[in-house]
């Protein structure tokens, strides 16, 4: 039931009065012609009812009487709120792992599943461990490590620095065979022009000074052997001219 319905009344307690609209019945109740307990009735309601009862419905809600006290009107518009500094709206960088967080996880499951003992597995785990660092911003400190002969990969050589294969050779074996002809230790190491230049020294300077500096050249030929040889066991890589 709203405002607008029309309504009947019941004046007197025995006169009938309707329909009209819910404005004549505010009017009539402001006349005194109608009371808050003359009964009334429209379509929607289950009986009648008194004015009083549904006073509400007759008259709309209208507001309460401005008081110019309780509203306070202030000549200057409020000041606009602060602006942020340009330190404060500067947003700072995300960190290198917060940034790459996916490809250094996918990095580290590959890293995991690489296996322990293999050499083309060991040169990959240093690549990734590499990237990896390079994707979180840090610089690895170089740090001395004796290598081991499986660290070795032939194939990975320094541009213009051809590489001896350490694989199974002994610095004790080097020096015999240096001992038994110059420069064949050398030769065995994979030193091989190395090895014949100094065969060839020995002989040429040998002749020159009735033999005497071939000793000389003899024991600096297995001493070299031997030390080369040192090297190769303990898995570090040496160049084909590379002495001692």
């Amino acid at each position: 039931m709203a405002a607008g319905d029309s309504y009947y009344l019941v004046l007197d307690g025995k006169n009938k009065v309707g329909p009209i609209p819910a404005s004549q019945v505010v009017a009539m109740l402001k006349g005194g012609t109608v009371t808050d307990a003359t009964p009334i009735w429209a379509t929607g309601m289950e009986a009648w009812a008194t004015v009083g009862a549904i006073r509400g419905r007759l008259v709309p809600d209208e507001p309460p009487p401005f008081d110019p006290q309780a509203v306070q009107v202030s000549a200057t518009p409020p000041a606009p709120p602060a602006q942020p500094s340009s330190s404060q709206t500067a947003k700072a960088p995300p960190a290198p792992d917060d940034k790459n967080r996916d490809q250094i996880l996918d990095l580290q499951r590959q890293l995991s599943a690489l296996p322990e003992d293999d050499v083309k597995a060991t040169l990959e785990r240093q690549r990734l461990e590499k990237a990896i660092l390079d994707l979180k911003g840090v610089r690895p400190k170089i740090q001395a490590r004796r290598r081991s002969p499986r660290d070795f990969d032939p194939h990975q050589r320094d541009p213009g620095y051809d590489m001896v294969q350490p694989e199974g050779k002994s610095a004790v074996t080097a020096c015999l065979l240096s001992l038994v002809l110059v420069g064949l230790g050398q030769m065995y190491l994979g030193q091989a022009a190395k090895g014949l230049l100094m065969l060839l020294g020995a002989v040429v300077i040998g002749a020159i000074t009735l033999g005497v500096a071939t000793v000389l050249i003899w024991i600096i030929a297995a001493v070299d052997a031997y030390k080369i040889g040192k090297k190769l066991e303990d898995g570090h890589p040496v160049g084909k001219w590379e002495w001692f």
